[in-house]
């Protein structure tokens, strides 16, 4: 019954990834509406809203925000996995490990 448990368990930062990144465009567009309507005729605003968020720059910020959002997150279940400590105990080299290092570089 655990292996079941941690099989859905490991779905789990994919799901947390998905919901930080709707949050943040959420967010980030809520805050861009804010700014511009105000200042844009009643039968001018999709169309501007429409080109603000189809821009590069606020697609940059979005995903600014989303990563950092997802680093602090992630960054505090890492700490959070082992105990206060950011480096797990025993940190060895290993050669395999360049081996799945150059099996992995063509699939990135």
């Amino acid at each position: 019954m655990k292996k079941v448990g941690y099989f859905f368990f490991s779905f789990l930062p994919v799901l947390i990834a998905l919901g930080i990144q709707f949050l943040a465009s959420f967010f980030m567009m809520g805050i861009s509406a804010l700014l511009i309507v105000p200042s844009v005729p009643s039968r001018d605003v999709f169309n501007r809203l429409y080109d603000v968020w189809t821009n590069t720059d606020f697609n940059t910020g979005l995903m600014l925000v989303y990563a950092l959002t997802c680093i602090c997150v992630f960054g505090l279940w890492y700490y959070h996995s082992f105990g206060g400590n950011f480096l797990p105990e025993r940190a060895v080299f290993h050669p395999m490990q360049l081996a799945a290092i150059a099996v992995l570089i063509p699939g990135t």
